[in-house]
This record gives C-alpha cells, sequence and structure tokens, in this order.
C-alpha cells in the first residue's frame, strides 16, 4: 500500500520481498547507515518488532528508513540510506514524515540517531533532530591484567541460557530506557560473546558483563550493575576478571565504548588503565 509523502516520492512499508532491493541500496550508497547492534540487517529487517518504510520513484527503491524495537517510549534510528547522485535530503525527509506517524503510533516520544558519517548531521539537523549526547571509546593496550580484589561476599560466574531473565532485569535496571537492550538483542548478544559473566551477591544476581573477542583483541560490550550497589567494587571486579579471562587465552587488550555523561563509567576505566582513543560519536534525538 502506498502512503504518499509528497508528489515525488511513494511510501510504502518493508516486506520481505524488498530484501534484496534493500540489501543492494545499503550496500552501494555512500549516503547508508546501520545502527551498531547485535543483529545483521537481514535479521533485523524481517523480525516485524519495529516499522521500516520505504522510498520509490516508480519501480526504484530510492530511500529506506526504519526504527528499532521501541523501548519505554524511546527508539533508534537503525538503519537510513538513499541513492547516490542525488540529494539525500527530500528521500529522507519523506521517510521520515511517516516513519514518524509511525513510531508516534507506537507510542514512541523520542528517537535517537548515531552519527557514523559526516553527511547524517546536515540532513538530521534539517530533520529537527539536536546533539544530545556524545560516546566516548576507551582502550586498554596489552598489560598484566589487574589482580582479583573482589568483594569476599560477590561470586563471578559464566553465565547460562537459564540466566537470561536474571541479565534482563539487571540490563533494565542498570540503564536508562534508550540505553537498555532489548530482550531480543540480550538474546543475541549472549549466544553471540565470547565471555558473558554474572555477578551474584548471596545468590542474587547484581551485575553482569558481556564482551566480544577478535584476532588480537577484546571488546567490553556491556557491563551493567544494579544502581544501588554502584560503590560496592562489583564493576572493577567484573572488569578485572574478565581481563584475566583474556589474559588465559593470549589477548591482552580491551576496547569499551561509554557516555560522555556517564563520569563513574569513565573513572572506573582509567583505573583500570583504560585510555581515551579520541575516537567519539555523537548522538542526537528529537521528541516526537
Amino acid at each position: 500500500m502506498f502512503r504518499r509523502a509528497d508528489d515525488s516520492f511513494q511510501i510504502t512499508p518493508y516486506q520481505r520481498r524488498n530484501r534484496h532491493d534493500v540489501r543492494d541500496l545499503l550496500f552501494r550508497s555512500l549516503h547508508s547507515h546501520t545502527h551498531l547492534d547485535w543483529h545483521e540487517t537481514d535479521q533485523w529487517l524481517d523480525n516485524g518488532r519495529s516499522p521500516v518504510v520505504l522510498a520509490w520513484q516508480g519501480r526504484q527503491l530510492v530511500g529506506v528508513m526504519g526504527a528499532s524495537e521501541p523501548m519505554a517510549g524511546e527508539c533508534w534510528i537503525r538503519v537510513v540510506g538513499a541513492v547516490d547522485g542525488v540529494d539525500p535530503l527530500p528521500i529522507i525527509s519523506a521517510l521520515w514524515s511517516i516513519l514518524r506517524l509511525d513510531l508516534k503510533a507506537l507510542h514512541v516520544e523520542r528517537a535517537a540517531v548515531l552519527f557514523m558519517r559526516e553527511w547524517m548531521q546536515p540532513v538530521f539537523q534539517a530533520l529537527g533532530f539536536a546533539e544530545y549526547e556524545w560516546i566516548v571509546t576507551l582502550r586498554r593496550e596489552a598489560a598484566e591484567p589487574p589482580p582479583d580484589m573482589r568483594p569476599a561476599n560477590l561470586i563471578i560466574r559464566p553465565t547460562d541460557p537459564t540466566d537470561f531473565d536474571s541479565v534482563l532485569d539487571v540490563d533494565h535496571a542498570a540503564f536508562a530506557a534508550l540505553w537498555r537492550m532489548t530482550a531480543n538483542d540480550i538474546r543475541q548478544a549472549m549466544r553471540m560473546a565470547a565471555s558473558c559473566t554474572l555477578a551474584l551477591i548471596d545468590g542474587l544476581p547484581v551485575g553482569y558483563q558481556l564482551s566480544t573477542m577478535y584476532f588480537d583483541g577484546s571488546h567490553l560490550a556491556r557491563l551493567a550493575v544494579i544502581p544501588t550497589l554502584h560503590a560496592n567494587g562489583i564493576g572493577a571486579a567484573l572488569v578485572g576478571d574478565v581481563l584475566r579471562r583474556f589474559a588465559r587465552r593470549g589477548i591482552g587488550t580491551m576496547s569499551v565504548n561509554t557516555q560522555l555523561s556517564n563520569e563513574r563509567s569513565q573513572r572506573l576505566y582509567r583505573r583500570l588503565r583504560f585510555q581515551p582513543t579520541g575516537y567519539d560519536l555523537a548522538v542526537w534525538t528529537r521528541d516526537l
């Protein structure tokens, strides 16, 4: 069904038969963006949990825009793309005029986008988005891992599939809505992680970490601690533990991302010898 945004483009909802055209557009176009998360674009497009709209001129696909699964009234712009050789703003503006209505129908109150390409800022500024936050990257070069100084009553162990609910509960307690992972994302992340460990006190889950590994290093993809227990050394214990686990496998370097406004996490990482890399990404948002 066509939903006309203006006289130039015809807007339709994504359908599975459009997968090849969308994949081709995102691969070939310089004006394309996919959000950093745990799912391949094809997996995400077909999950049916969030709206994706397409822009057409006749039979030619000229643009795509979609959002992540809404979480407590907030979502990310998960994918956006426009064909090369033309100004991307009219295409993306037409897509946004329809996607915004779909998001409002899902009770989304705020949308965010992570700027990973230079072309994105002027386009999203024209759509009414404004700077909200920065994501900073830190890296710990190959070095001896810290000694085990966990609190005496703290147990850290690898997760198993039965820990899914505990990990989900800790994640949603630790992060505001925009930064939470959905249940589907956490399930996928636990499957893909090189290391996922759970911290417990008196048998109760109080924190977890989830890390990935590449050929000569690792990435701390997620660290979450119950907020009321932040001063108890749980985060440091989880990071120290995973650093020692990777060191036993000959992996000494680790990177991590965190919010510029999250001074507590930055202090923790600096204490553990992580240093900023200078690779920062802007987050812009718009209220709907």
